[in-house]
């Protein structure tokens, strides 16, 4: 008897297991449908929300807002590439600024292939990113570091100079410095100014001679 009830009480807490799993099973499934329900939501609701953003997101002046980014105060639009896509201002101080949604290794690659098909323009217009990388600085603007909306409005700010830079989350800015003095070829290659250099010193030795001349016949 005593087995019986021993057996009995062993198969009601197992049969109790298993209502209890299969009630906890019923429970999470109904949390995870629920949770795709609210999820659902809130992504339409995000999806709205940034539809009726990216039509009221115009960018009147795009080199104000490209030169905002960077703190640079931009005076012209000197370059459009569209292989690689990139961007290049004039901006004060004899600065250049390059936008591009390329990384930098990306950028650079991809300038390398187009420049070297171009090599009798490249020997008179300075490379998009300068002669050396010490005089570029690259920063990058994302949706992290600036803002919600910041794709939407570099889209706009992109379109307003007639470029399609569609779905780009983050942007790199190069801020490329002016070439110092020490950076100058001491040769120069201008002919007239070294012809004028040859005639100075030609003048001045022939009039030195003649003095001389001069003192000596005297």
């Amino acid at each position: 008897m005593i087995d019986f009830f021993a057996s009995l009480t062993v198969g009601l807490i197992i049969v109790m297991t298993l209502v209890i799993l299969y009630s906890n099973h019923r429970q999470a499934r109904a949390l995870y449908e629920m949770k795709k329900v609210v999820q659902n939501w809130v992504d339409s609701q995000l999806r709205d929300r940034r539809e009726d953003r990216h039509f009221r997101t115009k960018i009147e002046d795009p080199l104000k807002w490209f030169g905002g980014q960077v703190n640079l105060v931009l005076t012209d639009v000197q370059r459009k590439m569209e292989e690689p896509p990139a961007l290049e201002f004039l901006a004060e101080q004899g600065m250049r600024l390059v936008v591009s949604p390329l990384p930098p290794s990306q950028l650079r690659a991809g300038l390398r292939a187009t420049e070297s098909r171009k090599r009798k323009i490249k020997k008179l217009v300075e490379p998009m990113l300068g002669y050396s990388r010490r005089n570029v600085k690259v920063i990058e603007r994302n949706t992290s570091n600036v803002g919600e909306w910041f794709d939407l409005e570099a889209e706009a700010a992109a379109k307003a100079l007639q470029q399609k830079w569609q779905g780009c989350t983050r942007l790199w800015f190069y801020v490329i410095l002016p070439r110092s003095a020490e950076q100058v070829p001491f040769i120069s290659l201008d002919l007239n100014n070294q012809l004028n250099w040859i005639k100075q010193r030609k003048a001045k030795v022939t009039a030195w001679f003649k003095t001389q001349f001069s003192k000596s016949s005297s």
